[in-house]
């Protein structure tokens, strides 16, 4: 897919997308903070920009090194793949697993210490309950990354927060990205303009208004 025209292209929101850098280096500092945890928030940033732009492949290459090198990456996972398939750019999935896979097996993900309690602790606590948190974590996927096949580009980050939010409830992740995701469900976001239909005529309907 062409990338539209400068004139046409929104520009992500620098407040947020700065508020979000400084959250995701915040994580080092935080207990258990590790560099790669900060490294792959970072680059859930730079995912989560690249899609508002219109940059597929971008999207993805920073989506794919986000997951390979923590799980906290995989926040943004089923957002990035949504919008490559509802933007027509399926063909380039291959390309961000193939990095998240190499960056995996380069820097395999080292324990959690401390944990985020969430349901993953929980499945860690209780394993009787592994397979229980397993389907609802592949489902919310699912379910998120069918909702990003029709987001536009405006509200990209409203659709960012939810998914973070409620992966964050599910995913084994670092008591340091707590700060990031308190960050993003906190920040007010871009307003998101409601879509038009095609067949719609303002000026038609406001003389009918006036005429009444």
């Amino acid at each position: 897919m062409s990338p539209l025209p400068l004139s046409r292209q929104s520009i992500a929101p620098a407040p947020l997308v700065t508020a979000l850098c400084a959250a995701a280096l915040l994580a080092l500092a935080l207990p258990g903070g590790r560099w790669s945890d900060m490294v792959a928030l970072l680059a859930s940033v730079a995912a989560m920009v690249a899609g508002h732009d219109r940059r597929e492949r971008d999207m993805l290459v920073a989506a794919g090194i986000a997951a390979g090198l923590a799980p906290v990456g995989l926040l943004v996972t089923p957002l990035a793949i949504g919008l490559a398939i509802g933007r027509g750019e399926a063909r380039q999935l291959p390309l961000g697993g193939l990095i998240a896979l190499t960056a995996w097996v380069a820097l395999p993900w080292a324990p959690l210490a401390p944990a985020l309690p969430n349901l993953a602790l929980l499945a860690t606590e209780a394993p009787t309950t592994l397979a229980l948190v397993v389907a609802i974590g592949f489902g919310t996927a699912m379910w998120l990354g069918a909702r990003a096949t029709t987001t536009p580009a405006s509200a990209l980050f409203v659709e960012a927060r939810l998914g973070v939010t409620v992966l964050a409830a599910i995913l084994p992740l670092p008591l340091g990205c707590l700060g990031f995701v308190l960050m993003l469900a906190a920040l007010p976001l871009p307003a998101v303009r409601p879509k038009r239909a095609a067949n719609d005529n303002a000026v038609a309907r406001r003389i009918v208004r006036l005429a009444a």
